[in-house]
């Protein structure tokens, strides 16, 4: 059996896997179906790459969920922030003032 592999993300040490059980067993169950694929495509001169980039994405990131929520929270204070004038201003520049998404006519106009 291999030995494990660690790295640091953020100042933290995590496992990384490094075999191909390991590698499935670490991905999300959406991904593992593409991984099964990838994996049994490869030659034997690329065998090491696709490995080297499944491990990479199933190393675990614990700052993974608090980032997320960071960008989440950021982008709503900045949409929030966006006032009526900051709107009609970029709406200007586009040339789709008073339009929405519908052009010119509106919904339902022909």
């Amino acid at each position: 059996m291999a030995d494990p592999l660690k790295t640091l993300v953020d100042g933290v040490e995590v496992e990384v896997p490094n075999t191909i059980p390991d590698i499935r067993a670490a991905l999300p169950e959406g991904r593992r179906a593409e991984f099964d694929r990838a994996i049994n495509a490869a030659g034997v001169d690329e065998i090491h790459a696709v490995m080297r980039h499944w491990m990479l994405e199933a190393v675990p990131d614990p700052d993974a969920e608090a980032r997320l929520a960071r960008l989440a929270s950021d982008e709503a204070e900045r949409r929030g922030a966006e006032g009526p004038e900051e709107r009609d201003a970029a709406e200007s520049a586009a040339g789709t003032e008073g339009r929405g998404a519908e052009g010119p006519e509106g919904r339902g106009s022909r």
